[in-house]
């Protein structure tokens, strides 16, 4: 018996029929219906819905019990955290209920922002006594700079005016907002411009400590001050150049009086020379009239007719 499916509903059957001597004769065929095979389908698809069904279920009650116990709660938290970070109120702290994995990380936030708020008033004392120590400093810098005789001037590393003190007002002409943030060469004749860049690059590459020479400045009233330059570079934690400090004394009065010195000395040599001139001439000059009076004493009795006579006798 040999049996075939025909399609999906018909299975067919066949056998081999022979006579009364053995010999095959003809094959008989029975076609029927695939009942099984339709029942075992029917049963697999209702199988399969019922295992969607069961796993649609289960997908949906996951999601409300994540939704309910996870999500809404992750997002209560969330909400929370962002509007501490927004206001900035880090005092306020957040409450989740349950006693999960996210009612630990609750606690640990609500640590953390504790640790921050400790943090936070630390960080504010400390700057607030930085910032009083700086402006003590800073006080005590302007008294110093006030204080001190000689004009300070500080410029960034690309010569710009940063800090001046009174006296370089005082000096200049200028008032403290017309220097602050101009280039220092305001002061520099152009004649000395030159020399000056000169002078700051063989300070940058550390060919000299200080730079101490005597240019003629500008002022407002395009005066040439004659003073005394001396600057140095300034250098930040890494030991990079941020800038220049420069200190400027007024020569006026020194070379005032060095001039003044000057024509004293050449008054003095005068004298000195007038003295040596008097004393060579005073002395021919007493032997001169030392003579004339002896000759006037001999000769007074002496007639004119032979005066002549007695004044070669008294010279010989």
């Amino acid at each position: 018996v040999f049996s075939k499916p025909l399609n999906e509903t018909k299975i067919a059957g066949y056998c081999l029929l022979n006579d009364v001597k053995g010999n095959p004769i003809a094959i008989a065929q029975v076609v029927v219906d695939r009942v099984v095979y339709s029942q075992g389908v029917i049963s697999l698809m209702y199988v399969a819905l019922a295992l969607v069904g069961v796993i649609a279920f289960i997908f949906v009650i996951t999601a409300v019990l994540l939704d309910k116990i996870v999500l809404i709660r992750l997002g209560a938290l969330s909400e929370a955290v962002t509007k501490i970070q927004k206001t900035g109120e880090n005092s306020k702290r957040l409450t989740v209920k349950g006693n999960d994995e996210l009612s630990a990380l609750t606690v640990n936030i609500n640590n953390m922002l504790e640790s921050i708020d400790q943090n936070t008033v630390q960080l504010e004392n400390t700057v607030k006594e930085r910032t009083e120590d700086l402006l003590e400093n800073q006080k005590k810098l302007e008294s110093i700079l006030s204080a001190s005789p000689d004009a300070i001037m500080a410029t960034d590393i690309e010569g710009k005016i940063i800090e001046v003190n009174n006296q370089v007002i005082q000096l200049s002409g200028f008032d403290r907002n017309d220097l602050i943030g101009k280039s220092a060469s305001l002061f520099i004749p152009q004649a000395e411009i030159e020399k000056v860049t000169n002078h700051m690059l063989d300070i940058l590459a550390g060919k000299s400590s200080v730079i101490r020479f005597e240019p003629s400045l500008l002022t407002k009233s395009g005066m040439l001050l004659p003073s005394e330059l001396s600057f140095n570079v300034i250098r930040n934690e890494s030991n990079t150049p941020i800038g220049f400090v420069g200190i400027i004394r007024d020569l006026s009065e020194k070379k005032m009086l060095e001039e003044r010195r000057f024509k004293s000395e050449r008054l003095a040599a005068s004298g000195q020379l007038a003295g040596m001139v008097g004393h060579d001439l005073r002395n021919p000059l007493a032997a001169i009239r030392n003579a004339a009076y002896v000759l006037k004493r001999r000769c007074s009795k002496c007639d004119h007719s032979v005066g002549w006579r007695c004044l070669k006798l008294s010279i010989k």
